[in-house]
């Protein structure tokens, strides 16, 4: 099974602001997420026409 390619990712804070956004377009992202507080935030990732938003913690 081919793996799919993200296109783009972005990371919202839990009161919906958009605090990072990168165009990837590669099948492993790395995001540097250094530069964040800790806190809880939302990732987006698009790939074509399909979306994924998880929710992630950042210590």
């Amino acid at each position: 099974m081919p793996r799919t390619t993200i296109d783009q990712v972005n990371i919202y804070t839990m009161t919906g602001s958009k605090v990072l956004q990168l165009n990837v377009e590669t099948v492993s992202p790395t995001v540097d997420v250094s530069n964040l507080a800790s806190g809880v935030y939302y990732i987006q990732l698009y790939s074509g026409k399909n979306v994924a938003l998880k929710k992630f913690v950042k210590d």
